[in-house]
């Protein structure tokens, strides 16, 4: 880490600000130790579901494979291991979480044997045996089903302090939306299937020769209709439009701006908006491998932003096909439970926008309620709040993604599947809806529709020419490449009109039919094929 005394004075009261916090960023590998003896192999017969008469052997070996299917498609990077004994891998760092079968004629002694292996969980009180170890098992794999999105850096750039002071960060997405994965082409040789390469090729428009990539200039797109009208005299003296090398374009874009973090100041948090931010936040944690020190210094820096009370105004680059951007690091204490990390420290980055990109919309005046309708709508919201931590995202997943990959799980592994049998967690339970607020919902909407004012529909006001609008986006105009790409790498596709797709696509040699979802999933297939 590059070091100036002078750029950051940290007085005696911080001292105990500086200390180590615990920064690392976990690879997934999963080892089932599994005691394989006599007892592990009896069975239930008192379960009442034939499914939980079995072993618990059986169920710790389905278990793992199951898991193993999932992994194959979700994130075959992750590593599955069996171990058909047990052993102690504290020793290495890893966590072990020990499935001690209790039976009531005859229980789990832990002080026999497993007290002195696992010394550490028997003296810290988490060795206590599970007395329905099918159910284990089986919320084990549903806590595993969270985890299967590729956890990777997204960026690796310095954090620059001040003048001659920077400190290494990584770059997280803690929240991006899971798509389905792009499908591959292949081809049927007879004897063989082989991949198939999408090959671009740029041609001359008047030659019909192609040309090399490195040949390729940029510059803006003419109207076609405009060089229809024109006359020839006119054609002749036209000037040729100003062309660009891919390289000046990117520097266009960039303003000369390496990636990178550049704090420019603080401000108070209060003064951070939620309606400020352009798209969702990163997340980022010290990186050692390019910086010396970069876990104490940034230690220092969040631990002094929460204690004051302040975000940090910052220059945001992550990487260099992007454009710089203003954007605010908010500071996230670290949250540690008995079960262990449940926060982690760092900063999200919050990209703010321009003010090219703030719009102020007439929306006009809400008309009033009547207080006894406003009484009575807080009395549904009263019946309808959730108890206890409410909505936790992590327990609902994608009923659309958790459909598709059954069933591809299903072919690949050549196995049944009914669509029926899957449970859609994010259906509402609407017999518990009406039972709790039912009543008051029906006098709501009988008091509605008594209410003459109720119908009353207010008509939008009118900009006049002196106000002036926002100047609607040309649909028709096209996007080339790198622009589309940037809309790709930034998770905006669906920001693109039909026709720019249909034009990206036909310059790529794609069909250009269907509707938008099927030309966006075209062409997210084609940039994910040729990143």
């Amino acid at each position: 880490m590059a070091s100036s005394r002078d750029a950051w004075d940290i007085t005696a009261d911080d001292d105990d600000e500086l200390e180590d916090t615990y920064y690392e960023t976990a690879k997934e590998t999963i080892l089932f130790c599994i005691d394989a003896s006599e007892s592990m192999q009896q069975r239930f017969p008192s379960a009442k579901k034939k499914r939980d008469q079995r072993s618990s052997l059986h169920a710790a070996l389905e278990c793992a494979a199951e898991l193993q299917k999932r992994l194959v498609l979700f994130n075959p990077s992750t590593s599955v291991g069996i171990l058909l004994y047990n052993t102690d891998l504290t020793d290495f760092g890893a966590t072990v979480v020990p499935f001690f079968i209790n039976n009531k004629a005859e229980p789990f002694d832990i002080t026999k044997f497993y007290s002195h292996v696992f010394t550490d969980l028997y003296e810290g009180g988490s060795m206590e045996p599970i007395p329905d170890p099918i159910t284990g098992f089986d919320e084990l794999k549903e806590e595993m089903r969270i985890r299967e999105s590729v956890k990777r850096a997204l960026f690796s750039v310095p954090l620059q302090l001040g003048d001659g002071l920077s400190i290494g960060v990584k770059g997280y997405s803690l929240v991006m939306e899971m798509r389905r994965g792009a499908a591959k082409k292949f081809i049927n040789m007879g004897q063989r299937v082989e991949d198939v390469i999408p090959v671009t090729a740029f041609v001359d428009s008047e030659q019909q020769i192609e040309v090399e990539k490195d040949q390729i200039m940029f510059g803006m797109k003419s109207s076609a209709v405009a060089e229809e009208e024109e006359a020839e005299p006119a054609k002749a003296r036209r000037r040729q439009p100003a062309l660009f090398t891919a390289e000046q374009i990117k520097e266009f874009k960039t303003l000369g701006v390496e990636p990178g973090i550049k704090i420019l100041g603080f401000k108070d948090r209060d003064t951070l908006r939620f309606q400020d931010q352009l798209k969702h936040a990163y997340f980022i944690y010290p990186d050692e491998s390019v910086y010396s020190g970069s876990t104490r210094t940034f230690n220092a820096l969040l631990k002094a932003t929460i204690n004051r009370n302040k975000v940090a105004l910052v220059r945001f680059l992550p990487r260099r096909a992007s454009t710089p951007v203003f954007a605010a690091l908010l500071p996230q204490a670290e949250k540690v439970t008995e079960q262990g990390q449940q926060v982690p420290p760092g900063f999200h980055v919050i990209t703010l926008p321009f003010a090219d990109d703030i719009r102020a919309p007439d929306l006009g005046e809400l008309k009033g309620a009547a207080e006894e309708q406003t009484d009575l709508a807080c009395k549904i919201i009263e019946k309808l709040t959730l108890k206890g931590q409410g909505y936790v995202p992590d327990t609902y997943l994608n009923p659309a993604l958790g459909l598709h990959y059954g069933q591809l799980q299903a072919t690949a592994f050549n196995e049944a599947f009914d669509p029926d049998d899957y449970v859609d967690t994010t259906v509402p339970n609407y017999e518990m809806i009406h039972k709790r607020a039912g009543e008051p919902m029906r006098e709501w909407k009988e008091m509605l529709e008594e209410d003459p004012e109720a119908n009353i529909i207010v008509a939008p006001v009118k900009k006049s020419a002196a106000t002036g609008t926002k100047r609607k986006a040309d649909d028709s105009g096209s996007l080339d490449e790198m622009h589309v790409r940037d809309y790709y790498n930034d998770g905006r596709m669906n920001k693109l009109t039909v026709a720019q797709l249909k034009a990206f696509l036909k310059s790529k040699a794609l069909p250009v039919s269907g509707n938008k979802a099927e030309l966006l999933e075209r062409a997210e297939n084609w940039l994910a094929s040729h990143g």
